[in-house]
């Protein structure tokens, strides 16, 4: 899966940690995506996966590796032949050194490689299958921060920037300039498995995940900034609240802004969502709706900016699987009805579906109130 809503808001659903690693594994992350749109002009299918996992090889070292697998298509629905896809196959070699440690941040250094196998095709193709190929390489370097809102949670913050970058099969050079990356979210750290630890622990802790007055909170910032694909800003805060026991109503907020081509897109979702609870899990119902607003340039089209609006309604079915007491890989199938909203007027005619999937992770945190809070104490 991978911003927060409020960083004020995390801060005071903070829990008490010690700033040590000793005792924990690894961090693990990522998400899975694909959606299937059509809009009775074209057909799209987008799927995506980008999944990451590191090992502590000591107390302020961690070596991780990534994944990354996507495919794009479109295709119109009255030419056939009109069609274009591109896909990519990439994987990532990370490492972060831990360089301070206080009661609840945790500050690094961090280098990463990367290697992607991109294809482009007027044919539709599948993950890895032949196009026009491009060879994508990458070297960078920056500097995080971890800062843990529980045992188990922390709100990352990375500043990365690339040292050296190629997307020809020509020999490798540096950057024309030092392209920076910005992302923040929220990371979820995975503790040594001790069944006797876990009983102890359990027998204590009182905290129900799915129950009254918790936060369900999650989503992602990142600004990208490389040769491939277009410069992208993206903010995606999603928060929920749980106002009876398995019941949560909550807002999602989506926006995305391609700054190569100032093509973006902003979308407000209210929704409810029911959980199931299950053993060492649940599964949910979800309902909402909201506005979406696009704006496309369109250099070659009778107006150089178009921007349109949609209302859409929306629905959510699937499962969640406790990786840990306050997380829980969640993932399910996703089903838009978007209707074009011109003028003051609702264009039903020309309504479509979205149906998509999508697996992430989710955070759940229990109620505070601001006298029990020690994150100002000294």
């Amino acid at each position: 899966m991978r911003i927060l809503f409020s960083l004020l808001l995390l801060l005071l659903l903070a829990d008490e940690l010690q700033g040590q690693f000793k005792g924990y594994w690894g961090i693990a992350g990522g998400n899975i995506s694909g959606s299937y749109i059509n809009d009775k002009v074209d057909n799209f299918t987008d799927i995506q996966l980008d999944f990451f996992v590191g090992k502590f090889l000591s107390e302020q070292f961690l070596l991780g590796g990534g994944l990354r697998l996507g495919t794009t298509i479109r295709q119109n629905i009255d030419m056939p032949k009109d069609r274009e896809s591109s896909s990519e196959t990439g994987i990532t070699v990370f490492t972060r050194y831990y360089l301070q440690e206080t009661e609840r941040s945790a500050f690094y250094v961090k280098s990463s490689l990367s290697f992607s196998k991109i294809f482009n095709t007027k044919d539709v193709v599948s993950l890895g299958s032949a196009g026009e190929p491009f060879d994508y390489f990458r070297i960078g370097s920056g500097l995080g921060v971890s800062f843990f809102v529980n045992d188990d949670i922390a709100i990352n913050g990375e500043v990365d920037v690339s040292l050296v970058e190629r997307l020809t099969s020509e020999n490798l050079s540096l950057s024309e300039t030092f392209k920076p990356q910005i992302s923040l979210g929220l990371q979820f750290f995975s503790r040594d498995y001790d069944p006797k630890s876990r009983q102890k622990k359990s027998k204590k802790d009182k905290f129900k995940a799915l129950g009254v007055d918790t936060w369900n909170i999650g989503g992602t910032f990142d600004l990208s900034n490389r040769l491939i694909g277009n410069k992208r800003f993206s903010l995606s805060p999603s928060f929920s609240y749980f106002t009876a026991r398995n019941l949560g109503i909550g807002l999602q907020f989506s926006g995305i802004y391609e700054l190569s081509v100032t093509d973006s897109r902003i979308a407000i979702n209210p929704f409810v969502r029911y959980y199931l609870p299950m053993p060492r899990g649940y599964s949910f119902l979800e309902g909402g709706g909201g506005l979406g607003v696009s704006r496309i340039d369109s250099p070659n089209g009778p107006t150089p900016v178009e921007i349109t609006s949609d209302i859409f309604l929306e629905g959510k079915f699937g499962l969640g699987l406790f990786m840990s007491k306050y997380t829980a890989l969640h993932g399910g199938v996703r089903l838009q009805y978007l209707m074009p909203y011109v003028s003051d007027e609702i264009i039903t005619e020309d309504a479509f579906f979205d149906a998509g999937i999508e697996i992430g992770i989710q955070y759940f945190f229990a109620p505070k109130i601001i006298s029990k809070i020690k994150l100002f104490e000294k």
